[in-house]
């Protein structure tokens, strides 16, 4: 029970910073002067803000709609 509750602890916190990160990185940083080096080196391009989460979707719901699959083989074997 403690170590699911630190897990569940971990992935919010996780989950938090990189909401943190990438709202940084759309919103804020388009208004944040060049000048500012140290600032703009702390993200990647902006084109990237795109590319990675669509990636990321895209893997995601092909792991889905794999582990989908699985399952209904699963359930169509149990039947026969």
């Amino acid at each position: 029970m403690k170590s699911e509750r630190a897990l569940g602890s971990g992935l919010l916190l996780a989950t938090g910073v990189v909401f943190i990160y990438y709202t940084l990185w759309v919103i804020v940083l388009p208004f944040v002067d060049e000048d500012q080096v140290v600032i703009q080196n702390l993200f990647p391009d902006r084109s990237y803000a795109l590319g990675i989460p669509l990636l990321v979707g895209v893997i995601g719901l092909a792991l889905i709609g794999c582990f989908v699959a699985v399952v209904q083989l699963g359930q169509k074997e149990k039947r026969s």
